[in-house]
C-alpha cells in the first residue's frame, strides 16, 4: 500500500498519533452514552415525548403528526 509515492507502515508518526486518540474517542462515547439516561424526554420519528414511568407520552398530545 503506497500513500503519497511512500509506502505506508507503523514506522510513521502520524499513525501511532491517531492510534493514541483512540482511548480518547472510547472515553467520549461512553460519556454519551451514559449521559443519555439523564434525560427525560426523546425525540422520536419528529415527535416529541417525555418518559413517565417507562411510558412515552407526547408533549404536545393535541398537535399530532403533520405530513410531511
Amino acid at each position: 500500500m503506497r500513500h503519497e509515492g511512500r509506502p505506508v507502515s507503523l514506522q510513521q508518526r502520524s499513525y501511532w498519533r491517531r492510534l493514541a486518540l483512540i482511548p480518547l474517542w472510547d472515553a467520549v462515547a461512553v460519556a454519551i452514552w451514559a449521559l443519555s439516561f439523564l434525560r427525560s424526554s426523546i425525540r422520536w420519528r419528529g415527535s416529541d415525548y417525555y418518559i413517565r414511568g417507562g411510558v412515552l407520552v407526547p408533549v404536545n398530545p393535541g398537535l399530532g403528526k403533520s405530513a410531511v
